[in-house]
């Protein structure tokens, strides 16, 4: 008793949980730019429905002025989340356009509730469908005019009726134009004055590389179609097609990549200068060019102008292509590291990339601004600082009462420190007259002193790791040897260091540089003085 109880409560709220729900209702085609003859789909969706809700069937009898009803299914569903449960009721009706134009779905009541009105452009059915065979082929181009590397759209389609056991249509060719195919084989139904085909449909995008009449030859299809209770051996042919390419106008300037497109655009991104920057640090920009109706291969490189203070590295293109029915989507991301070498203001002149708008028939540029950086001297490797000494010597003020522990102990201090003092003394004393001796007997200097170029030991400067040791060799440019190895060993360092980041390369360069460095001539401190010892040996 107590258990049915429980269920029965349970029931009863979930029952309550659902109908809290709003109840939706809406409407969506599955096309809204179509033809004429062309079927659609109309589905009316009723959402948050509580389980013991019903609802009438759709009033579809509005469409009938502009639209022919075919076929008509409808399901329902239950499922259960977050503790309610939930009832979908669906209805999917068969549409067929009645003239061209926009056409008004409107609102589909289902008792008390109304969808949203649609709309639908018709536009006017192919010429080649006046006929009603069982098959046919039907082909189109656009633009019917184009300018060179201009992008030009085709577009095949193979109608049928009945069951298509099987067939092939062969590839189009276009010349010596380069062609992309834009999307997989596409399959719909279409009504052809009141007969139901099956549609397969290709479409590619070509690109004339030549200026002149492009044509496109026929395109042939063959294959096996049973219909009205037989098998028919079927085949057939396209009408063929030309284009009229231009050549690239003569307003364009001479020296400048050619680039047709429909829209470009620049587009910076700056990695790296959201700190202050000092000579010797990096930052990275990364470039991104879109160019609709264009590949990504015909997208020029921007080439980056020539900057004091400023030394670029680049880095290998990225190139997408994004195939869609309306046609190529062409994307380049260039990248560079820039490299800031002295401090000061250092600024990036603005660049720009000239294209051809092909709707407007002219030029425009898209551009990046310039852009200024301020460059902070590089920080010094060492900051010195004063040093006091821990255990200062008392002050002692005239009159005032002093502590005998604490002046014993610094009586003491001073004593220790003459008498290391006069130690050290007498040990200069005899280094130098040792030293006198073995100048005197020594005709050159074996152990002078070397100084390398670049102001430090090389031993102390191969010691560093590479980024130290390249900081360091930067900060002294104007001592760096006139030697083109020198100067191609510091290059692989940088971009082992900056660009495309490598240990072990730039470990290598750095040990190249340090033999470098050894064998620069070391410049000698000038010769010991060769008088005479003073107080000669007896």
């Amino acid at each position: 008793m107590v258990s049915a109880l429980r269920g029965l409560i349970l029931m009863g709220l979930l029952i309550l949980s659902a109908s809290a729900l709003a109840t939706t209702l809406e409407a969506e085609v599955d096309r809204a730019q179509v033809e004429m003859g062309d079927v659609i789909t109309l589905t009316v969706t009723a959402r948050d429905l509580s389980v013991t809700q019903s609802l009438p069937a759709p009033d579809f009898s509005v469409l009938d002025q502009d639209f022919r009803r075919l076929a008509q299914e409808n399901n329902t569903q239950l499922m259960v989340a977050n503790g309610a449960m939930r009832k979908f009721e669906q209805w999917r009706v068969q549409l067929s356009p009645k003239r061209t134009g926009i056409l008004t779905i409107p609102p589909i009541r289902v008792g008390k509730m109304s969808t949203r009105p649609l709309t639908v452009n018709v536009k006017p059915a192919s010429n080649s469908l006046k006929d009603h065979p069982a098959y046919f082929l039907d082909n189109s181009v656009s633009p019917q005019t184009l300018y060179v590397q201009q992008q030009g759209l085709y577009m095949l389609r193979f109608y049928y009726r009945g069951d298509l056991i099987n067939g092939a249509v062969a590839p189009p060719t276009f010349g010596t134009a380069q062609v992309l195919r834009l999307a997989n084989q596409a399959t719909y139904r279409k009504l052809v004055d009141g007969l139901p085909y099956t549609v397969f449909e290709w479409r590619y995008a070509f690109f004339p590389t030549e200026a002149g009449t492009l044509t496109i030859p026929p395109q042939g299809f063959q294959g096996q179609l049973y219909l009205d209770q037989r098998l028919r051996q079927v085949s057939g042919n396209t009408q063929p097609l030309s284009v009229k390419v231009l050549p690239i106008p003569n307003s364009w300037p001479d020296g400048t990549p050619w680039l047709p497109a429909h829209n470009l655009t620049l587009k910076a991104r700056w990695i790296g200068i959201d700190k202050p920057l000092k000579a010797g640090d990096t930052a990275t920009l990364e470039l991104t060019i879109d160019a609709d109706g264009q590949r990504a291969t015909l997208i020029p490189d921007l080439p980056m102008p020539k900057v004091d203070g400023i030394r670029f590295y680049t880095e290998p293109p990225q190139l997408d292509n994004d195939l869609r029915t309306d046609g190529v989507h062409g994307r380049k991301v260039l990248r560079w590291t820039l490299l800031f070498e002295k401090p000061g203001e250092l600024t990036l002149p603005a660049l720009a990339l000239a294209w051809w708008d092909v709707n407007a028939k002219h030029i425009r540029k898209a551009t990046l601004p310039a852009r200024t950086f301020h460059i902070e001297p590089a920080a010094s490797r060492q900051t010195l600082k004063a040093i006091e000494p821990k255990n200062k010597a008392p002050v002692v003020h005239p009159g005032a009462p002093q502590d005998s522990s604490a002046l014993q102990r610094w009586q003491l201090a001073t004593a220790a420190a003459t008498l290391l003092a006069l130690v050290f003394m007498g040990l200069w004393w005899r280094q130098r007259r040792l030293s006198v001796r073995t100048t005197h007997q020594t005709e050159t200097g074996d152990t002078q002193a070397t100084r390398h170029p670049t102001g430090r030991k090389q031993s102390d400067l191969c010691h560093l790791a590479p980024k130290a040791f390249y900081r360091t060799l930067l900060q002294q440019r104007d001592r760096w040897p006139q030697d083109r190895n020198f100067t191609e060993a510091m290059h692989t360092l940088e971009r082992a260091l900056l660009v495309e980041p490598d240990t072990h390369q730039a470990e290598a360069a750095k040990e190249t540089l340090c033999r470098l460095i050894e064998q620069i001539p070391a410049k000698k401190a000038p010769p010991a003085s060769t008088l005479k010892p003073l107080y000669p040996d007896a």
